[in-house]
């Protein structure tokens, strides 16, 4: 019984995050030019609320997504204990801010195999989320 809550649960959030991707397409779809700006860390916290669904800012816990708590700077791929995709687990370098950017525009174009489904086209908001991830944490 409890492993059919956890299936739901899960079928629950990868609808929510499969919602949260076509309304941020369709809503406030903004031409990706890779531009960097700095963000607004404070608006960024809204916009990782998408994030939430699957990923949690804390190390210790487990979701559908790995954690994103010093994702800037960590080696692309390097959550252990996280079953990642192929194209991932293969992956080298570090994420930067940059390489986030551009992955947010589109997980799927650059690791086809990632199971991450929620694009952030706006590059007000992804600059906002990358702000956000870059800011300490309590």
């Amino acid at each position: 019984m409890p492993a059919m809550r956890a299936l739901d649960r899960r079928r629950t959030l990868l609808v929510a995050a499969l919602l949260w991707s076509l309304l941020l397409g369709i809503g406030i779809a903004v031409p990706a030019a890779g531009a960097h700006a700095e963000g607004d860390a404070a608006a960024g916290a809204k916009v990782f609320m998408t994030c939430a669904m699957c990923h949690s800012l804390d190390p210790q816990v487990r979701n559908i997504g790995p954690h994103l708590c010093g994702v800037v700077g960590r080696r692309i791929g390097g959550v252990i204990g996280y079953r990642y995709s192929k194209s991932l687990a293969r992956a080298s370098g570090v994420w930067t801010e940059a390489l986030l950017d551009e992955f947010l525009v589109n997980p799927r174009k650059m690791f086809s195999a990632t199971r991450m489904v929620t694009r952030v086209p706006n590059n007000r908001d992804r600059a906002d989320l990358i702000a956000y991830l870059k800011s300490p944490r309590p």
